[in-house]
């Protein structure tokens, strides 16, 4: 990031969000438990957070596309790659 530029931020993450820097942070503890220093320790002993369960959107969007939309992509699509469908 450019030192001085403006972000913008959600005032409150969503679930998906915060889910997936849960995994990501998960993965990273994780390794750092497979780490081997030089004197033979571990860079972290144990992932503090282990068993975590991430939250799951309790209302996620699924959009719903309209039978004369499917119908256009369609013909798109065989004109793009034809298989005849």
């Amino acid at each position: 990031m450019w030192y001085g530029a403006k972000v913008a931020r959600a005032s409150n993450p969503g679930e998906t969000a915060v889910g997936a820097d849960i995994v990501f942070l998960n993965a990273v503890l994780n390794w750092g438990t497979r780490v081997r220093l030089s004197d033979g320790s571990r860079l972290i002993e144990s992932n503090p957070i282990h068993g975590y369960k991430r939250p799951l959107n309790k209302n996620p969007k699924r959009p719903v596309a309209t039978y004369d939309r499917f119908l256009a992509v369609r013909e798109k699509a065989e004109e793009v790659d034809p298989q005849r469908l």
